[in-house]
């Protein structure tokens, strides 16, 4: 019985918010887009990126950037012997 008014409650809820963003609440339209159109309505964006984690990669990017410390690529080379 309690999960019944929940979800009559919820259902409400739902409604009031869909009539808001007719009526032009522009909070309740950006706010049903962003969790019923997430695919075209949302603040993140992401990006993938595939590189293979090789010793001599990981050389390459200190080289380039200096990002990665000298314990890590220590660490890491030490890895790759162990293989």
């Amino acid at each position: 019985k309690i999960n019944s008014i929940i979800d009559s409650r919820t259902q409400s809820m739902e409604d009031a918010l869909y009539a808001s963003g007719i009526k032009g609440n522009v909070a309740a339209q950006i706010f049903w887009l962003k969790n019923r159109a997430k695919d075209r309505w949302s603040d993140r964006t992401t990006h993938e990126v595939a590189l293979e984690l090789t010793f001599a990669n990981l050389m390459k990017m200190k080289k380039k950037q200096g990002c990665l410390d000298n314990f890590l690529l220590l660490s890491l080379h030490h890895l790759s012997k162990l293989k």
